[in-house]
């Protein structure tokens, strides 16, 4: 386990990204944005494919899924 810092306005995960990290958000707000399913990620409009977003707060982890299926 190691300390990362990200500033406002950074991707953590950047969607159809290999992910290899489990993050817990020790301080601060993150948006989650997810896309409908085959949502291509190099679609310049990938916008207009957004399911839903949501905001996790602080003592949440994320980035389990790429963990148990990468």
């Amino acid at each position: 386990m190691f300390l990362k810092n990200f500033k406002r306005n950074d991707f953590i995960i950047k969607y159809g990204d290999v992910g290899q990290e489990y993050f817990i958000l020790d301080q601060g707000t993150v948006e989650v944005l997810v896309y409908k399913e085959g949502t291509d990620p190099s679609d310049p409009e990938i916008g207009k494919h957004l399911a839903f977003s949501k905001f996790l707060k602080e003592n949440v982890g994320f980035g389990e899924i790429a963990l148990l299926y990468n």
